[in-house]
């Protein structure tokens, strides 16, 4: 009986050695799996501007629902970018639109100007921010300066300070986001709006991290594509660093979302 026991033990040790040998394997081989490749802005031909009317800058306004009114003048909203890109990713059916940002959560898509459109949620009172710029059916910004507009606000009264100098190096995540199904998780688009520097090997760089591991260090400002995700949830965190690699300072410059491939 002894024996037997011995003998059964020793059978348990060896299968979870072996079960934790399989789990490293797994993980190190999805690790390797993932891939990072740059992509070529898509040809800029339009030369759209995009301008915040209401709110306007610094102003206290009363509203608990923030309905945003944008000008945009040389860009067609609503419809279809027809580039080879929109069928090798994540394409809005609803075509080219606006991506509107308050504070720093994640974007908002607006397909028409002309009438205000309405964030999701109430305004807590006092500081708020917008960020807009223009963005291709597949989700790619457009990143031609007059495109660009940022404004801070405030919701019933002037309080609390500025969380971001727009006049400062500021990094704006813009994708991914939310949910890819399918086709569109086999190739997930980084892109990403720079203002107030310019990114380089010797200068401002842009960090990707992905589940707090996967680095890599952008050096130009353009669009990239990560392949070799498997079905789950990953956490992608965008952010501004100095030559030096140390941090750019201001409370926006790095940015987590948490994106689900089924």
């Amino acid at each position: 009986m002894k024996h037997l026991k011995w003998m059964l033990l020793l059978a348990i040790l060896i299968s979870c050695g072996g079960k934790k040998q399989d789990t490293k394997k797994v993980e190190t081989q999805k690790a390797t799996e993932i891939k990072v490749t740059p992509g070529e802005r898509t040809d800029e031909k339009e030369t759209p501007t995009v301008k915040i009317t209401y709110p306007k800058d610094g102003e206290i306004i009363k509203d608990k629902k923030l309905g945003v009114k944008l000008d945009v003048t040389g860009y067609d909203l609503g419809k279809q970018t027809e580039t080879a890109r929109a069928k090798e990713i994540a394409n809005s059916s609803q075509g080219q639109h606006i991506h509107i940002i308050l504070d720093n959560k994640a974007y908002e898509a607006c397909y028409e100007v002309g009438k205000p459109f309405e964030i999701p949620g109430e305004l807590s009172p006092g500081v708020h921010t917008l960020r807009v710029f223009p963005s291709r059916s597949y989700h790619e910004s457009l990143k031609g300066a007059q495109g660009w507009d940022a404004i801070t606000f405030y919701a019933e009264k002037k309080e609390g300070a500025a969380p971001v100098d727009f006049t400062k190096p500021l990094l704006t995540y813009s994708r991914p986001k939310g949910t890819y199904k399918g086709e569109e998780g086999k190739s997930i688009m980084v892109d990403f709006w720079v203002s107030g520097c310019t990114l380089s090997a010797d200068g401002y760089k842009v960090k990707l991290t992905i589940n707090g591991q996967h680095e890599t260090m952008f050096t130009e400002w353009k669009p990239y594509f990560v392949t070799g995700l498997n079905p789950g949830k990953y956490t992608f965190a965008l952010e501004l660093v100095d030559k030096d690699g140390k941090p750019a300072e201001g409370s926006y410059n790095k940015t987590e979302r948490e994106i689900t491939i089924e």
